[in-house]
């Protein structure tokens, strides 16, 4: 089961939108919430200690469906961001939040051998001290 080779591209924002802490405490707890309560629609993404925030979705047209499931980890403190869309879906919970939990399931497993996400160490500049460069690259071979 290897997972495709992925390209990693520097981020290139588009502009800011300013939020006060409680907005976007409110919008946090409203993405955890999605996946980790049982009857959350991204519920099927769940993995226990990764606090994936997600948030699903469909949009349909005449001709076609596409459902997508957009999803960042740990939610307090992103390093991971997962986006699944399918043509022609169930739904973005159905369809797209199992993908994305293979996902992060390898994400776990590769880079936190089993430890809690929360244990992790937070620099001072919010970003978790991870085992891994985070140069932008292209790969062959990260799997």
């Amino acid at each position: 089961n290897e997972l495709p080779t992925r390209e990693l591209f520097p981020n290139q924002s588009q502009g800011f939108i300013q939020l006060s802490p409680r907005t976007l405490d409110y919008i946090r707890q409203g993405l955890l919430a999605d996946v980790e309560d049982p009857d959350g629609t991204g519920h099927l993404a769940y993995v226990p200690d990764m606090n994936i925030g997600g948030k699903t979705g469909t949009a349909e047209s005449r001709q076609r469906r596409t459902t997508w499931f957009a999803s960042m980890a740990p939610v307090d403190a992103p390093q991971f961001v997962v986006v699944v869309m399918v043509e022609d879906g169930a739904g973005g919970g159905k369809t797209c939040a199992p993908v994305a939990k293979i996902v992060y399931q390898a994400i776990k497993k590769k880079y936190f051998n089993g430890v809690e996400l929360l244990n992790r160490e937070i620099s001072n500049s919010g970003m978790m001290n991870l085992p891994f460069s985070s140069e932008p690259r292209l790969s062959q071979d990260n799997r």
